[in-house]
């Protein structure tokens, strides 16, 4: 009987289509692959900066809140009232803005005083090596800002009431309160800045609020004072001024990796109508370095941030363009892909009563 089937010639020609076919789909999964690659790298740089911009954001956008006390708040006129403290440093010895971490009374000033001549500056920034010297002695560790870039101090109340919904108990923090009812030798708008507790607070909070009734106290709010800077190993890290270990400090939170730099401009009212000041031709005027008596008057904050992803990337030889200065990517983090994110925040607290 005759035998039919295929010959040497014909199994080596499929083999040759098969391997040919089988190059050509390993082919399009590498690349494919590579793809999905580079958008996950594209997407997970996008969501950390997105996510740090939002953290930032949050906090400047309510700097300036004091609950019923509004802005601005004068340590002077509102704080150092009658009865209240026996002394009042004057407002020109203090230094003007205040330091980074105020609120410890690490300094020759108590940590209520810090406090509030600190609340007449909700805003302030400056280079992180400025930052450096005043970390050991606000957190008692050994933490180190990156010199270059820039951190932010942020000052404000809590915006709901201590021991209050989601607020935690007072737990020996420093609180404000703001008198409203305008009887028995007050005038109103006075200002309690004290550190209580929940055994306290009642008999040391004790102003009213406008309807003068009895036991209708007034609000009562954290004083909330943070530092945001970008550490050496590029994460973006959070103080907060905590009672903690028996003492007042800054307690030290991790807001996201991969930050390698972030800097700030400022829009300035130096007018007080609640716009921007402008430049010779118009143009909206954002500055890098506020005066001292400038920051009082910051309205408008635009964030930069460099976020990068770690990896072996081609080499980064790009230069940046940030806040109107080059930034030149460090050698030892040329190998990671980044993006430069920027966003702008309206302070409203001070800029739409001016309005």
């Amino acid at each position: 009987m005759q035998q039919h089937g295929f010959g040497l010639i014909e199994i080596m020609i499929a083999l040759a289509l098969g391997l040919a076919i089988l190059l050509g789909m390993s082919t399009i999964f590498v690349n494919s692959s590579r793809s999905l690659s580079e958008v996950e790298s594209v997407g997970e740089l996008l969501e950390n900066a997105f996510y740090t911009l939002e953290t930032l954001s949050s906090d400047v956008e309510l700097a300036g809140y004091w609950g019923e006390a509004g802005y601005p708040l004068s340590a002077s006129g509102d704080i150092f009232v009658a009865g209240e403290l026996p002394s009042d440093p004057p407002s020109s010895a203090f230094p003007q803005p205040p330091f980074a971490c105020v609120g410890t009374g690490d300094s020759a000033y108590s940590a209520k005083e810090e406090l509030s001549y600190a609340a007449e500056f909700p805003l302030f920034s400056e280079s992180g090596a400025d930052l450096n010297s005043d970390l050991v002695s606000c957190t008692g560790q050994a933490l180190t800002a990156k010199a270059a870039s820039e951190f932010l101090s942020v000052r404000r109340a809590s915006t709901c009431e201590a021991a209050q919904g989601s607020c935690r108990d007072y737990l020996n923090n420093f609180h404000i309160q703001t008198n409203g009812c305008a009887a028995g030798g007050l005038s109103g708008g006075e200002v309690k800045l004290y550190q209580v507790t929940a055994s306290n607070a009642g008999s040391t909070m004790t102003y009213l609020d406008g309807s003068c009734v009895a036991g209708n106290l007034a609000p009562i709010y954290r004083y909330i004072s943070r530092i945001y800077y970008v550490s050496q190993d590029n994460r973006l890290v959070r103080l907060f001024l905590d009672y903690s270990e028996s003492k007042l400090q800054y307690r030290l939170q991790e807001i996201s990796s991969g930050v390698e730099y972030l800097a700030f401009e400022w829009g300035i009212d130096g007018n007080a109508d609640g716009q921007i000041d402008t430049n010779a031709d118009g143009s909206i005027k954002f500055i890098r370095e506020p005066a001292p008596a400038d920051w009082a008057n910051v309205i408008s904050v635009r964030i930069w941030l460099v976020v990068h992803r770690e990896g072996n990337f081609p080499s980064d030889t790009n230069s940046y363009i940030i806040a109107g200065d080059e930034y030149l990517v460090p050698e030892s983090l040329k190998k990671y892909k980044r993006i430069v994110k920027s966003t702008t925040v309206d302070v409203i607290n001070i800029s739409g009563p001016r309005r």
